[in-house]
């Protein structure tokens, strides 16, 4: 009986996760690296019952300088499928991760819900060669033919703002 309250448990759970498919972030990926002082393509696919807006965090958890979420852009229309962002230097490093929150409640979301998560990627230094969007696999990109570009969205990561209502202003690095 213990285990099948638990397999139900895991199941139950298991659904919940179910809602972060509904928005699938294609770039930025583990395949194509980012750099410093460069726009950032952020593109997505939607499937299934999404909010309206989101609110775009970079997140790193492994970084003992950058650790947690940083504001990037706040009220993206999530229906737009695309929008660039500038990085800001001092940001260079691994396992950076691109996330959407909700900026609304409806019946499968809350404000502020996690509803997308980036594949882990890098941030190179300002000056490394850009990442070629060829050398990516862009064979389950067949249905982005109608996306357009956002533009770059300023101020981007002006100022790096948390989440959490703090700021980092630290001019030697901005």
């Amino acid at each position: 009986m213990k285990s099948l309250t638990a397999s139900l448990l895991l199941a139950i759970v298991a659904m919940g996760q179910l809602a972060l498919a509904d928005i699938t972030i294609k770039e930025p990926s583990a395949k194509l690296y980012q750099v410093a002082g460069s726009p950032m393509n952020v593109r997505w696919t939607t499937n299934g019952t999404v909010p309206e807006f989101v609110n775009i965090v970079l997140h790193n958890n492994e970084s003992a300088v950058y650790a947690g979420d940083f504001a990037v852009l706040s009220g993206v229309r999530v229906g737009d499928k695309s929008v660039k962002i500038e990085l800001s230097q001092g940001m260079e490093g691994e396992n950076w991760h691109l996330v959407m929150r909700s900026m609304t409640n409806g019946e499968e979301y809350k404000v502020n819900d996690q509803v997308a998560k980036s594949e882990a990627f890098e941030i190179k230094a300002k000056g490394a060669e850009p990442a070629k969007a060829n050398e990516t696999d862009n064979a389950d990109d067949e249905d982005d033919s109608d996306e357009s570009a956002a533009g770059v969205v300023g101020p981007a990561l002006t100022g790096l703002s948390v989440v959490a209502g703090l700021s980092l202003l630290s001019p030697t690095w901005l």
